[in-house]
């Protein structure tokens, strides 16, 4: 082979590469982390998590429901504060999951 054809043949399956690997981080973003994501646990026997929001990147907010009652919290990295209790016209009202 010539040194043209061979570094053309080299850049051809270097491009292919790229094209395969940033196909592959594509799918894996678009599908499979959504899914890991959604595949964590957000009821364990009588808790669940009705809503979070993410007040900064290590602050977040919970609704919870812990058997019959209903709870905000706030999570922090210094610990876990219960702001209020919630009834469930409170959830249903704010258009939230109520049980």
């Amino acid at each position: 082979m010539t040194p043209e054809l061979s570094f053309g043949w080299l850049f051809l399956k270097t491009m292919l590469a790229m094209v395969f690997v940033i196909a592959l981080a594509f799918v894996s973003i678009r599908y499979l982390v959504p899914r890991m994501h959604a595949s964590r646990v957000k009821s364990v026997g009588n808790i669940e998590i009705l809503d979070r929001i993410a007040l900064e990147p290590r602050k977040n907010l919970f609704v919870i429901r812990v058997g019959n009652k209903h709870a905000l919290i706030s999570v922090t990295e210094q610990g876990i504060t219960k702001l209020m209790d919630l009834t469930a016209e409170d959830i249903e009202d704010s258009g939230g999951k109520s049980s």
